[in-house]
């Protein structure tokens, strides 16, 4: 699957989605903000990934230095801060504020943006100066 020029996707699903209640739409996005309250617990217990699968992954998806990379679900930043070694001109996605700050703060640099999702189909910058 391409997204624009050199785009990598390292694991992509389709999931088919019908018609929802009310209800069943606010359980969901009450579900999605759960981790955006933890973030620091979540940052502090979540082991982070070992650098042989973070190379596999790499590898599978032959891409390098200078490749973009988008990362859907940055979370806190632990593969983020694995794959920014590489060289990856990196967007790093993540529909809670508070993971994108603990990413931010764990890594930052040239060719690494954040951005939170406001809606399914736009980006914003997850701060002003990214």
């Amino acid at each position: 699957m391409a997204l624009g020029a050199h785009w990598a996707v390292l694991y992509c699903r389709a999931v088919g989605v019908g018609a929802e209640t009310e209800q069943e739409r606010s359980r969901r996005r009450h579900r999605r903000t759960l981790f955006d309250g933890v973030a620091q617990l979540y940052e502090a217990s979540r082991l982070g990934y070992p650098s042989d699968i973070v190379e596999f992954a790499v590898a599978t998806a032959a891409v390098g230095a200078g490749s973009a990379v988008l990362e859907v679900g940055c979370g806190t930043g632990q593969l983020t801060q694995s794959l920014a070694g590489y060289g990856f001109r990196l967007t790093a996605i993540d529909i809670g504020p508070s993971m994108v700050a603990a990413a931010r703060r764990r890594r930052g640099g040239p060719g690494l943006s954040f951005r939170c999702p406001r809606s399914r189909t736009s980006l914003r910058p997850a701060h002003p100066s990214t």
